[in-house]
């Protein structure tokens, strides 16, 4: 399985690419796809929380216990 580790170095290899780029377009390129990595990592070091824990009851219904939605925790 990949980690945030490695999407953050592939991220750092565009950004490389990105600094030797022969033109602004390519360069630009290389720059966004650092960005996605580097959101796949964010995404990735963010824990899931199953989504009855944030929602509770909907409508007198529980959510699906499988459910699961990536929340952030509160860093204070």
């Amino acid at each position: 399985m990949t980690t945030a580790i490695e999407y953050r170095q592939y991220a750092r290899e565009c950004v490389e690419s990105a600094r030797t780029a022969t033109s602004e377009p390519v360069r630009q390129q290389f720059l966004e796809i650092a960005k996605l990595w580097l959101t796949a990592a964010a995404r990735m070091d963010t824990p899931l929380v199953p989504a009855k824990e944030i929602i509770g009851k909907v409508d007198g219904h529980h959510a699906p216990a499988n459910l699961g939605v990536a929340v952030p925790h509160d860093q204070s």
